[in-house]
């Protein structure tokens, strides 16, 4: 089972070191999956103050993929993958894993926008990712030329403890990251971190913007509001320096007027509200599932509709300026809105979204979820590096009736199970399959 979850951790970029050290949770972006290191209950009061904080850290980065501009448009271009993916198999009859798969020009120049608005990204090696206070960090504006527009993203240079000297750029993961971090502090103070990426917003804010630095709620306001840009990292900047210069704005204030005043062009040319253009980006994610899915939409469609901004519903953030802020009544009443996700944690629990068809039992699973888990496993399992040919799914399989000998090397074969299900339209097992390392 160990080994299993950890090839699972691998298609994720995790290595066991990260396990043994202050990995305490993940979030899949895309696929409404969220592993937990520690426990999970529906009852987020009977976790203990760790693991409650960890959810927490974990949910908001689901929010941050579901209810902001940059989450679903990111999400959209990962659909495409999977789409042009799928397209390959059909058409090959002799499959190499890793599966190289030439993109069309235009979604390569997506990918390009994805990365590029990303910013750096990987902090899990063994330096020193903590920041030397004594030197100040350098905060450089940059406009590159990205597929014939002008893009521009902010890069920072920073000292760490160890001496070295880096060049980082920011956005849109650097962003997330703090963002969670910060929500989890709210619930639990003890929690710790790396400065980079977990705590360089407010470092960053210390600073250069000294009069905001202490008030977390505004920061995280400010983060999430960045994420409603094609350069989050670029939005950042100048949204502190908005708060900066108005420092009797409260975080809510500033997200409203970031929303009721920014216009967004589409590739038209046509000028769009945020409220609208969202409204917009909602319906692609749901055509890019659609598309995707042999499943209907489900959970997936509740949770989408309820983070449109035209509800004018954001209690995720309106909830920091509650007097009991990320209580115990708060966090279950925000996740009883906006729903759970599938949830996998290292002691082998699992949680299944719950279906919201008319009629379905409590107890019934919404099968859109899994559908679109499996579909990254399959995804994962053919285009990315192998030390082995165990299914990514295997964790879900072992030990029960759907634990076969295919589970390594040809997770496709019968009999059934979730791999098969997903994977049966390309007809597998009828393909010459070799494997590269």
């Amino acid at each position: 089972m160990q080994k299993a979850i950890q090839e699972y951790l691998d298609v994720l970029g995790v290595s066991e070191k990260d396990l043994l050290k202050d990995l305490r949770g993940y979030y899949k972006p895309s696929f409404f999956y969220i592993y937990l290191k520690g426990s999970f209950n529906t009852d987020v009061g009977l976790l203990s103050i760790k693991d409650r904080g960890t959810f927490v850290h974990e949910y908001i980065h689901y929010i941050q993929n579901i209810a902001t501009y940059w989450g679903l448009y990111t999400s959209i271009v990962r659909y495409q993958e999977l789409t042009e993916f799928k397209s390959h198999l059909i058409t090959s009859d002799n499959l190499e894993i890793p599966i190289i798969i030439d993109y069309s020009e235009n979604l390569k120049r997506k990918i390009d926008r994805v990365k590029f608005g990303n910013g750096s990204f990987l902090f899990n090696d063994d330096r020193s990712w903590n920041i030397n206070g004594n030197q100040e960090i350098a905060i450089k504006k940059n406009v590159v030329n990205l597929h014939g527009n002008d893009s521009e993203n902010i890069k920072l240079t920073i000292k760490f403890e160890d001496g070295r000297i880096e060049q980082i750029d920011l956005g849109a993961h650097i962003i997330k990251e703090s963002m969670a971090a910060m929500c989890q502090s709210l619930v639990d103070a003890d929690a710790e971190h790396d400065d980079v990426p977990y705590n360089l917003i407010k470092i960053l804010c210390n600073q250069h913007f000294s009069n905001i630095c202490n008030d977390t709620e505004k920061l995280i306001c400010i983060c999430y509001t960045s994420l409603f840009s094609m350069s989050p990292g670029s939005e950042l900047i100048s949204l502190l320096a908005r708060a900066s210069a108005e420092p009797n704005m409260d975080g809510m204030s500033i997200f409203s007027e970031f929303v009721d005043t920014k216009t967004i062009v589409d590739k038209e040319g046509n000028g769009h509200n945020i409220e609208d253009y969202f409204d917009i980006l909602v319906n692609g994610f749901k055509k890019s599932l659609d598309t995707n899915l042999q499943a209907d939409l489900d959970y997936i469609d509740k949770a989408l509709e309820r983070i449109r901004l035209s509800n004018r519903a954001v209690p995720y953030l309106t909830i920091l300026y509650d007097p009991d802020k990320l209580s115990v009544d708060n966090i279950n009443a925000i996740v009883g809105y906006f729903g759970i996700p599938y949830i996998q944690t290292l002691n082998n629990g699992y949680h299944f979204p719950q279906s919201t068809k008319e009629g379905a039992a409590e107890d019934e699973s919404s099968v859109d979820v899994l559908e679109l888990i499996a579909q990254e496993a399959m995804f994962s399992y053919m285009t990315r590096p192998r030390r082995d040919k165990i299914c990514p799914l295997y964790y879900m399989c072992s030990g029960s009736e759907y634990d076969k000998t295919g589970c390594i090397g040809a997770p496709w074969d019968e009999p059934l199970c979730s791999f098969t299900i997903v994977s049966s339209p390309f007809s597998l097992n009828e393909k010459t399959i070799t494997w590269r390392f």
